[in-house]
């Protein structure tokens, strides 16, 4: 079948370019902008080697989009297994609501509700880390289980019955938003956002005024979001953010990580004057010091060995590893010395994952795979999994591939791109692919205005 996509610059925003955006992303901030910033802030040996990993990481994901390992999955003919779309979502939202309400109904505070009611931005801190990280005994699993939902299973479930136009669609976007809103999250509600916003630009729902409306809506919510989360007090102290969004006190003695002034724009340390230029630093500079701090904090901490998958809980667990909380030893060494931060945790772009846990080797394998599921989009004819490319590539940008595929679902999601075929009966046959009389379809070209 092929596959009809958008003209002019529509086709731009389709996931044919899913890689390149990635590639050109990794080049420009994780190659060219630590060269840079090494050249006129000086010498740091771990922002070198990022971008050397940078450009391996780069070459390995195109290599792997170009391989046609898996297209035969994606013929018209291929054997799937077919389940009601409609059972499907219903299970997904009404065990999402159920899990919702226990988060709500076993939390000492709401962040949300705190900051309308003039918490500091310490406060908030902490009770954005006890919303959930934090929680002991069986609520330790609720930490788990929200990653589960909100990384790609509700995102794809969103886009499924927008463009089907189901009935709840409108309640389920509402009730996610306001779910991500509570616990202040700041790009969070993003998840719900971005696939309708993929759908909406391809012209597969609704107009340009309506989705320029959205992006306004979006840009807005990410403001309010900020401006909440800074607290009361939020320029009169000396604040930062972790690689999470964490905002955390700082001690103005310890020196940071990569070798560079502390008050420079690419430092943990660097202090915004407002809320446009925090979520520029938070955009641009957060993710790059980060990943150098990631690569000094193996050297130093554990010379430089791989930790062959001890960073994950799954593998540890799986192998009889001990578990290395990496990320919260970044965390810790950005904000404060030596041991792992108790509550943040200062995520970085895949490679690095790959690196510190299996080398250049594990650079490449990262790098291929990521490649060849970018692939899978494009291939793909069920325009609902096609919307969560933009989800994924920024998630790999910014944090580590084992944790996307098992923790935020994204392999669960794969399994259903790749062997099953959701189907749905005539209510949404005005989303159905063009030629495709059956009452039932898989996924649609493009959608009646």
């Amino acid at each position: 079948m092929k596959i009809e996509t958008g003209r002019g610059p529509l086709k731009f925003f389709e996931a044919h370019w899913s890689a390149g955006y990635l590639v050109l992303g990794i080049l420009l901030f994780y190659a060219l902008t630590p060269i840079l910033v090494d050249t006129f802030l000086g010498r740091d040996t771990h922002l070198q080697l990022l971008a050397q990993l940078a450009l391996l990481a780069a070459a390995s994901i195109g290599i792997g989009f170009a391989i046609p390992v898996l297209d035969p999955l994606f013929r018209p003919n291929a054997p799937r297994l077919k389940i009601s779309g409609d059972l499907v979502h219903t299970v997904i939202w009404g065990s999402f609501i159920v899990f919702a309400v226990t988060v709500v109904a076993t939390a000492e505070h709401i962040p949300l509700f705190s900051a309308l009611n003039g918490a500091t931005a310490q406060e908030l801190s902490d009770q954005r880390g006890n919303f959930l990280k934090t929680r002991t005994g069986w609520e330790a699993l609720l930490n788990y289980i929200n990653a589960l939902y909100t990384g790609a299973i509700l995102p794809f479930s969103l886009a499924s019955l927008f463009l089907y136009n189901r009935g709840m669609r409108w309640i389920a976007l509402l009730a996610f938003v306001i779910y991500c809103e509570l616990s202040l999250e700041k790009a969070l509600y993003l998840r719900a956002i971005l696939p309708i916003l993929y759908l909406t630009l391809t012209r597969r729902l609704w107009d340009y005024p309506r989705a320029v409306l959205l992006i306004i809506a979006m840009l807005g919510l990410m403001y309010a979001n900020t401006e909440l989360s800074r607290g009361s007090d939020q320029f009169e102290v000396s604040t930062a953010e972790s690689a999470e969004g964490m905002p955390v006190q700082i001690d103005p003695m310890v020196v940071s990580a990569i070798d560079v002034p502390p008050a420079s724009f690419f430092s943990p340390y660097y202090q915004p004057t407002s809320t446009v230029d925090f979520l520029v630093w938070r955009s641009v500079a957060v993710p790059v010091f980060t990943a150098a701090d990631a690569l000094s904090v193996f050297e130093s901490d554990f010379d430089n060995e791989p930790l062959m998958g001890a960073t994950s809980t799954l593998i540890s667990s799986v192998f009889g590893l001990e578990r290395v909380p990496f990320e919260a030893l970044v965390h810790g060494r950005q904000f404060g010395g030596t041991e792992a931060s108790y509550i943040g945790r200062s995520n970085s772009v895949f490679f690095t994952e790959a690196f510190v846990n299996f080398g250049w080797i594990g650079v490449t394998a990262f790098g291929l795979f990521i490649g060849q599921s970018l692939r899978w989009f494009r291939k793909s004819s069920d325009m609902a999994f096609r919307a969560i490319w933009p989800l994924y590539v920024l998630n790999v940008y910014q944090s580590g591939l084992i944790g996307n595929l098992f923790s935020n679902g994204f392999a669960i999601f794969f399994a259903i791109g790749l062997f099953v075929e959701l189907t749905y009966h005539e209510r949404a046959s005005r989303s159905a692919p063009v030629g495709t009389s059956s009452a039932e379809s898989r996924g649609p070209e493009r959608a009646v205005q």
